[in-house]
C-alpha cells in the first residue's frame, strides 16, 4: 500500500491581549480556514486567557479558563502578551505563560487539520502582532522554543502586513481600487488601508 503524500500547510496565530485567531491554509491553495469558537460556530478566535487548577496544576484556556475561574476561584491570567512585550525585563513565568498559550494555539490547529487532511504537516508558522521590531522579535524568540518541535519555519509579521498579503492574494477586482479593514478589539479601533497607486515608477 502506497504511503499518503504529505499535505503541507501554513498556520498563523494572530494574538493580542483580547483575542487570538488561529488560521491555516494548504500550500496547494485550497483557501484559508479560521478556527471558530467551540461555544459559537459563528464567532472566530479564542479569548487570550489562561487559568491554572491549583490542585491538578493543569491549564485551561480561552472561554474555559474564564468559566473555571468563576466556578472554582483562583487567578485568571490575562494580558498574556503585554506582560512579556511591554516590560524591559519580563518575568520568566510570564514568558512561560505566553509560550504555553502559543503551544496550545498550535495544538488546536493541529487537531483541526488532522480532521481535514490525510497526512498534514506544518511547513511554516506566522505569528501576527500589532507591531514587530528587533526587541519584540528577541522577546518572542524566547517564547517559541516548544513550537519549533512542531514547525521549524516561524516568522513574525504585523497585522498590516498580514492584511496586505491577504488582500493581494484575492482576485484583482477586489484590490485594484481601494480596500479598508476596520478591526475592533479591546486594544481599540485599528484601520488598515490598501490603495493601488498607478503611474508610479
Amino acid at each position: 500500500m502506497s504511503e499518503q503524500p504529505t499535505e503541507e500547510l501554513v498556520v498563523s496565530i494572530d494574538i493580542n491581549d483580547d483575542m487570538t485567531y488561529i488560521s491555516y491554509a494548504s500550500l496547494k491553495g485550497k483557501g484559508v480556514t479560521t478556527l471558530a469558537s467551540k461555544q459559537d460556530a459563528e464567532k472566530y478566535g479564542i479569548p487570550t486567557l489562561m487559568y491554572m487548577n491549583e490542585d491538578t496544576k493543569k491549564w485551561s484556556f480561552g472561554a474555559n479558563a474564564y468559566a473555571r475561574s468563576q466556578s472554582k476561584g483562583g487567578r485568571l491570567y490575562d494580558r498574556i502578551l503585554s506582560e512579556v512585550l511591554e516590560k524591559e525585563e519580563p518575568e520568566d513565568e510570564a514568558k512561560k505563560r505566553l509560550s504555553t498559550f502559543l503551544a496550545h494555539s498550535l495544538e488546536l490547529a493541529a487537531i483541526a487539520v488532522d480532521k481535514e487532511y490525510m497526512n498534514p504537516s506544518f511547513a511554516a508558522l506566522a505569528i501576527c502582532l500589532k507591531e514587530v521590531d528587533a526587541r519584540i522579535i528577541k522577546l518572542m524568540e524566547a517564547c517559541i522554543t516548544p513550537l519549533k518541535n512542531v514547525v521549524r519555519d516561524i516568522r513574525f509579521i504585523t497585522r498590516n502586513e498580514s492584511f496586505y498579503y491577504y488582500t493581494l492574494s484575492q482576485p484583482p477586482e477586489i484590490w485594484r481600487s481601494s480596500v479598508m479593514l476596520v478591526d475592533y478589539s479591546r486594544e481599540g479601533c485599528h484601520l488598515s488601508h490598501l490603495r493601488l497607486e498607478r503611474g508610479m515608477d
